[in-house]
């Protein structure tokens, strides 16, 4: 019983594995920071979850570093994951997470542009698990 259990819980977590890919990120401290961005944030500036997190690719250049200042912008290592369905945090969720719901912040995602972005692995784990259930 253990072994089936354990080799569930591989397949789980390979078929999760597959849509989480390490990224380099934009953490942005307040929605007040994405104004101090502009135009270049706007895309951005409609997201799920609790924590503000872009990809720093759309930021590169010497144009961006301004901005990027005065918002007091990090760069971080991440996760970015596939986010075909909104998902809520759910603070009574005895669970990690479930179809359509976390127990847990520390994340971002963009459901206009079918991606989150997470600092921590097992969050980015977390919330892709939830988006996909969710769709299904």
């Amino acid at each position: 019983m253990r072994n089936a259990i354990a080799n569930a819980v591989a397949a789980v977590v390979g078929e999760v594995g597959r849509h989480i890919k390490p990224c380099k990120l934009i953490y942005l401290p307040s929605p007040e920071a994405l104004e101090a961005l502009g135009d270049a944030a706007k895309r951005f500036s409609k997201y799920d979850g609790d924590t503000i997190l872009m990809p720093l690719e759309h930021f590169k250049g010497a144009k961006f570093v301004p901005g990027l200042r005065t918002a007091n912008a990090t760069a971080v290592d991440g996760f970015s994951f596939t986010y075909p369905h909104a998902v809520t945090i759910n603070h009574n969720l005895p669970l990690l997470c479930a179809a359509g719901e976390v127990n847990t912040g520390g994340w971002c995602a963009y459901r206009q542009h079918g991606i989150g972005y997470a600092q921590a692995l097992h969050i980015a784990a977390a919330v892709c698990t939830a988006s996909v259930l969710a769709q299904e």
